[in-house]
């Protein structure tokens, strides 16, 4: 099986993203190789751009994020490379999953 290639983007606007980053910044101290920064700007603009795609009701909506999305200079945006992965299948059954080997 080929390797599964899983890029981890971190929403700045919201509480939670910005703690699930502390978390990481945790997770590169312990797991090193696994966990690197996005260093290409193309890649980082890429994630950046991505962003409001996943929010569209926010980028229509009458008022607007109070603050311009950021740039790569302003972000830290990490690859992830998990060793296994749980993925749910319902079409095996209800809350079937597989275990994938990365």
């Amino acid at each position: 099986m080929s390797p599964v290639k899983v890029s981890y983007y971190s929403d700045v606007l919201c509480i939670w993203a910005y703690a699930a980053q502390r978390r990481l910044d945790q997770l590169a101290q312990k797991f090193g190789s696994k966990i690197s920064a996005v260093v290409d700007r193309a890649e980082a603009e890429k994630a950046l751009h991505m962003l409001p795609l996943k929010y569209p009701e926010q980028v229509s909506s009458p008022t607007p994020t109070p603050m311009p999305m950021p740039t790569p200079d302003d972000v830290r945006i990490f690859r992830v490379r998990p060793t296994i992965i749980s993925v749910l299948d319902y079409s095996k059954g209800f809350g079937h999953t597989d275990l994938v080997t990365c």
